[in-house]
C-alpha cells in the first residue's frame, strides 16, 4: 500500500531514506560550502538525542526548538523525533506574552536551541531545562518506540481569529503529507527551507526532502522578498518551495518569472491570490501551483487543487463571514481584535473595521480623553500577531453608526485619515530628521547631480502616494508609521525603478531610509547606479 493509505512510522521512514542515500547531500546551508550528508546528519541527530535524553526528554514530550534556518536546526528537529517526542518552534517575532502562553499550552519542559536565540528568549523559559544544540552530546540510546498517532510537532494558531491554541500534528499525518505519494511531486530533489520553524510549513520543508532522499536547501537570513527568492531559486536550482499567500502575491506581482526553474510551488495559510497564481503559471510553463488548507489542523493539510495552467485557476467564492477581513493576505477576526482592545482599562468602547488599502482601523472611546492612543497600538502588539494590529486609529466620543445600527466605516475612515493621532504622535516624538540622513536641498539640480534633490523628493513622494493610496504624510514621517507595510515597500521600489531607473534602489535601502527626506537624500548622494 502507498504511504497515503498506510504510512510507515515516521522515524523508520527517515532512517530508511538515510541508509539508502548515506553519502548524498541532505542539507545545504545558506553558505553553500557547508553541507551535511545523510550519514553525517543522522549521526549528529543521534548524538544530540542523547543530550535531550539526559535532560529528561522521553516519548510523548514536547521540546521547544529555537534556532535559525541551518543544518543545526535540522539536527535539532531530527533529535527530538528520534526520541518519540514532538518539536515546537518558537517564533522570534511573536509577542512575548503570546510566546510564553504557547510554551505553557504545549506543555514544554525542555528547550533546545542555539546560543543567540536562547539568549533572546531566556526570560520565557523559567524552570524549564535548556539544552544548547551541540552541547552535552554522547552515545545515542535506542530509538524510542512510538505510536504513529503520537504528536510529531505542535504548532499554534496565529491569534488573529481568537485566543492562541496549540495544535498537535501526529506522526502519521506528517508521513502521509511529506512522504512518497504525499504533497510533493515525485522526483523533487531540492526543496527550499524558507519558513520559520514555528510555521506548519517547516515540517514539510525539512522532512519531505529527507524522506525522498533529496536535499534541504537553506534560504539565507535575508528578507523574504521577490528579488531574494528569485536569486535563491535560480542559484540553487530549487525544485519545490512553500510560499505563504502573502509572499506568493508579491512574487506574482513583482517577479512572476522568479519560479521559472521550479517544478512546484505550494501555497496556503490565507486567501490565495488567484491572479498572482495565473501570472506565475504564465511566466513559468513547467510550474505546478498546489493549494492546501488545514496545515495547522490536527489531521494535517488537505490538497485543494493543483494548477498547471492559468486557465486551471478558478476565482474563490466570496467570504460569507463579514466579521472576517483579509489584512495583508491573512484572515483576521475584527470582532476579536475589538474584544482584546476592550480589555484595556481606559477603553470604554471600541470598533474595528476594514479601511482602504487592506488596512484595519480602530475607533476607541476613552475613559481619559488625554490618554495617548499610540499606547493602545503597543498594548495590542503585545497580545496579537502583527496583521491583527490596526494601522489607523481614531479616538471618538462615541462610535458612529449608520441608520441600520452598523458601524459607520466611511465616517471613521474620514476621521482617521484626516488626523491620524498615532502618526501625529510618532512625528512629534521623532522631531526633525537626524543629521547625516541626506542633504536637505530644494533648489535647482547641481551640475554634478543629474537627479537633483527636489526632483528625487518629488519622485519618492509620488511613489509613496501610489503605494499607500493616500498622501497624508510629511517628508519626515516614517513609512511604517503612515500605514506602510513590506508589501507597500515593494510597490515603492517598483515605482522608483520605473521613474528613476538609474538610481538602483534596493529593499535594504528602503528599510535603512524610512522617510522621504532620508531616502531622497540617499538617492542623490549615491548618484546613478546607486554609487556602484
Amino acid at each position: 500500500m502507498s504511504a497515503l493509505n498506510a504510512p510507515a512510522e515516521l522515524w523508520a521512514s527517515l532512517e530508511a531514506a538515510a541508509r539508502t542515500n548515506a553519502d548524498a547531500v541532505a542539507v545545504r546551508d545558506a553558505d553553500t560550502a557547508r553541507t551535511m550528508t545523510y550519514r553525517e546528519l543522522f549521526t549528529a541527530a543521534a548524538a544530540q538525542s542523547a543530550a535531550l535524553s539526559a535532560a529528561g526528554v522521553t516519548s510523548g514530550d514536547v521540546v521547544a526548538v529555537t534556532a535559525r534556518r541551518s543544518p543545526r536546526e535540522v539536527i535539532a528537529v531530527l533529535a527530538v523525533l528520534r526520541l518519540g517526542a514532538a518539536y515546537s518552534g518558537i517564533d522570534p517575532d511573536l509577542p512575548r506574552v503570546l510566546a510564553a502562553d504557547a510554551l505553557d499550552r504545549a506543555g514544554v519542559r525542555v528547550v533546545l536551541g542555539d546560543g543567540p536565540r536562547l539568549a533572546a528568549f531566556a526570560e520565557l523559559f523559567g524552570p524549564r531545562r535548556v539544552v544548547r544544540i551541540g552541547d552535552g552530546i554522547g552515545e545515542a540510546g535506542p530509538v524510542a518506540a512510538v505510536s504513529p498517532h503520537a504528536a510529531a510537532c505542535v504548532v499554534f494558531t496565529s491569534g488573529a481569529l481568537g485566543p492562541v491554541e496549540a495544535v498537535r500534528i501526529d506522526r502519521a499525518s506528517i508521513t502521509r503529507l511529506a512522504g512518497p505519494g504525499g504533497l510533493l511531486h515525485l522526483g523533487i530533489a531540492r526543496v527550499a527551507r524558507l519558513s520559520g520553524l514555528a510555521e506548519p510549513a517547516a515540517a514539510v520543508e525539512i522532512l519531505a526532502p529527507l524522506l525522498a532522499g533529496g536535499t534541504v536547501e537553506v534560504f539565507p537570513g535575508a528578507p523574504r522578498d521577490p528579488e531574494t527568492v528569485a536569486r535563491f531559486v535560480a542559484q540553487r536550482r530549487i525544485n519545490a518551495l512553500w510560499l505563504p499567500a502573502g509572499l506568493l502575491r508579491q512574487i506574482g506581482e513583482f517577479r512572476p518569472d522568479a519560479l521559472r526553474s521550479a517544478r512546484q510551488a505550494i501555497t496556503g495559510g490565507g486567501p490565495v491570490p488567484r491572479e498572482a497564481v495565473r501570472r506565475l503559471l504564465r511566466a513559468a510553463p513547467g510550474l505546478c501551483v498546489t493549494t492546501v488548507a488545514g496545515l495547522d489542523e490536527p489531521g494535517g493539510a488537505v490538497v485543494i487543487g493543483h494548477a498547471h495552467h492559468a486557465d486551471d485557476v478558478a476565482d474563490p467564492p466570496p467570504v460569507a463571514d463579514a466579521d472576517r477581513v483579509v489584512v495583508h493576505d491573512r484572515v483576521v477576526h475584527r470582532s476579536y481584535v475589538a474584544v482584546v482592545l476592550g480589555t484595556h482599562p481606559l477603553v470604554r468602547d471600541a470598533a474595528v473595521t476594514p479601511a482602504p488599502g487592506g488596512r484595519l482601523l480602530a475607533a476607541v472611546v476613552l475613559a481619559e480623553p488625554a490618554f495617548a492612543v499610540a499606547a493602545l497600538r503597543e498594548f495590542l502588539a503585545e497580545r496579537l500577531p502583527p496583521e491583527a494590529v490596526p494601522e489607523l486609529w481614531v479616538a471618538v466620543d462615541a462610535v458612529p453608526r449608520t441608520v441600520t445600527g452598523s458601524v459607520d466605516t466611511e465616517r471613521l475612515v474620514d476621521l482617521a485619515t484626516a488626523a491620524d493621532p498615532v502618526r501625529r504622535l510618532a512625528r512629534g516624538r521623532r522631531g526633525p530628521a537626524p543629521a547625516g540622513t541626506g542633504p536637505d536641498r530644494t533648489g535647482e539640480p547641481d551640475a554634478g547631480d543629474p537627479l537633483g534633490a527636489e526632483h528625487a523628493e518629488r519622485v519618492v513622494r509620488a511613489a509613496w502616494q501610489k503605494a499607500l493610496g493616500h498622501d497624508d504624510f510629511g517628508r519626515d514621517d516614517e513609512f511604517f508609521d503612515v500605514g506602510g507595510t513590506s508589501v507597500h515597500l515593494l510597490e515603492v521600489r517598483a515605482q522608483l525603478r520605473l521613474r528613476l531607473p538609474s538610481a538602483r534602489v534596493g529593499i535594504d535601502d528602503l528599510y535603512a531610509h524610512p522617510t522621504i527626506a532620508s531616502l531622497s537624500g540617499h538617492i542623490v548622494a549615491a548618484g546613478p547606479d546607486g554609487g556602484r
